[in-house]
């Protein structure tokens, strides 16, 4: 251990750097392979059929009115796009989104 903070700190760079080369990753922590892409704003006006259902039986609309609601009332909203719908792919804001278009206030 050093007294002096930025040598503990280098020393520290030079042992992970170290044990990564020798453990073989050397390309960085988080590889960007396989990561899939959002949703686009092109996609989001293809026609998906389960969430088509779901917006159309009573039941299932209420359920969705009441989370999005509780989405859009919590104190992070944007986390609605977090959560994904049906094999898809269809977000929850998408979804929201479209709850709030076919209402009939």
């Amino acid at each position: 251990m050093y007294k002096d903070k930025a040598k503990q700190k280098q020393a520290n760079r030079g042992a992970n750097r170290r044990y990564r080369e020798r453990k073989g990753i050397t390309e960085g922590i988080t590889p960007s392979v396989g990561i899939t892409e959002g949703i686009t704003p092109q996609d989001s006006t293809k026609v998906y059929p389960d969430i088509l259902d779901k917006l159309t039986n009573p039941v299932w609309r209420g359920r969705l009115e009441k989370i999005c609601h509780t989405f859009q009332t919590s104190h992070h909203p944007s986390y609605a796009c977090d959560v994904t719908l049906g094999v898809y792919g269809v977000d929850l804001g998408i979804a929201c989104d479209w709850l709030e278009i076919t209402s009939q206030n």
